[in-house]
């Protein structure tokens, strides 16, 4: 797991009310920065900030000056967006220990929500990936709906059973139970960086691509370099969008 990314302190933040009562739930902000983080464009927080709150918030009802929580939410879920990223693009990605198939085959709620989360940035990012994938027959379109196909099939069981569409799910609860250890076994891990792979690299197509700020050391500060990469410290940026 990313050094950085610290899902306890992610999780403490909704000891807060504001945050509890306004924003999704941590797994939900999991799986919509695992999806932001696969679509084939180099986005900052800017753009995904609103996808964090919940559907019956009213953002211009919230605080002017967010708390010190929300800036720690914010701050840990740049880190797992570059944690995904790093992923992606060098090598084998990894989901927290409790975002698992229970061995019983069912699906927790906590991966209930991180899937929720995943299909809404899946929906949101729809217009990044039409641009650069026209062909729906081809295998970065399949790979796609191969995720959010199993994403949705984790969110609604029945959807499990419809004719004409394949069990993903229990095909990852295979994979994950018998610990096949074969890179073409589909576990939910699998699939998630298969996804994350390809979007990265259809987002590398321009060499002029700028590179995002990376702090590899310690979190970022309200005096750090924002790591949206615009030059601006972070309070002056994205702390507060």
């Amino acid at each position: 797991m990313h050094h950085e990314f610290n899902y306890a302190r992610l999780a403490a933040c909704y000891n807060t009310p504001m945050i509890a009562d306004s924003i999704r739930s941590a797994d939900c902000l999991l799986g919509i920065l695992t999806s932001v983080a696969s679509a084939p464009a180099l986005l900052t927080p800017e753009d995904w900030l609103e996808l964090i709150f919940r559907d019956d918030i009213d953002e211009n009802e919230l605080p002017d000056n967010p708390s010190e929580e929300f800036d720690v939410l914010v701050q840990e879920l740049i880190h797992w967006w570059f944690y995904c990223m790093s992923c992606f693009k060098e090598g084998k990605f990894s989901l927290p220990g409790h975002l698992a198939f229970d061995e019983n085959g069912t699906v927790p709620q906590a991966l209930k929500e991180f899937a929720e989360g995943y299909v809404i940035a899946c929906e949101w990012s729809d217009d990044l990936w039409d641009a650069v994938v026209t062909d729906k027959d081809s295998m970065e379109s399949g790979l796609r709906m191969a995720a959010l196909t199993a994403m949705a099939q984790c969110v609604k069981e029945e959807l499990r059973k419809k004719a004409g569409m394949p069990d993903l799910v229990a095909r990852m609860v295979s994979a994950q139970t018998e610990d096949q250890g074969s890179d073409s076994a589909l576990t939910l891990e699998t699939l998630l960086y298969s996804v994350g792979n390809v979007g990265m690299a259809l987002g590398q197509d321009s060499d002029e691509t700028p590179e995002p700020y990376i702090n590899p050391n310690r979190d970022v500060g309200r005096n750090d370099p924002c790591p949206c990469g615009s030059g601006k410290k972070f309070k002056k940026c994205c702390m507060h969008v």
